[in-house]
């Protein structure tokens, strides 16, 4: 992970420093004004579409809770980035289980993280 300025403001971004960013707008077919649930909704129907980039935009949109769940279940530093790592991994392969009109986007996530950060703590046991 490598921090870097995202429109103005210093954050740590999964993309390296200077590569151009795409706007979230550009990848949703809801347009700018949209909720949380909506915008990961579009970006997990779009990961599931196999676009490389939504799942790079869609990093960004939730490592802000992702990975301090992940420290907390997680014995070292390591071995919480290990479990974040590993959590995006299968949350780009279980995107197409993800189904927009029946599913909430967060609770989807969040209930894909807690069953990832369980197993994850069970396998280390």
């Amino acid at each position: 992970m490598l921090t870097g300025r995202v429109n103005g403001e210093r954050r740590r971004t999964g993309m390296p420093v200077g590569e151009p960013r795409v706007r979230l707008s550009s990848l949703s077919r809801h347009g700018p004004a949209q909720s949380r649930g909506q915008r990961l909704g579009a970006l997990l129907t779009q990961c599931a579409a196999s676009e490389v980039t939504a799942m790079g935009v869609l990093y960004d949109e939730t490592i802000g809770w992702v990975y301090p769940l992940a420290c907390r279940a997680a014995e070292d530093t390591s071995g919480a980035q290990e479990l974040t790592q590993a959590f995006y991994l299968h949350l780009w392969a279980d995107s197409r289980q993800f189904r927009q009109d029946t599913d909430s986007a967060v609770t989807w996530v969040l209930q894909r993280l807690g069953e990832h950060l369980r197993s994850g703590a069970d396998g280390r046991a």
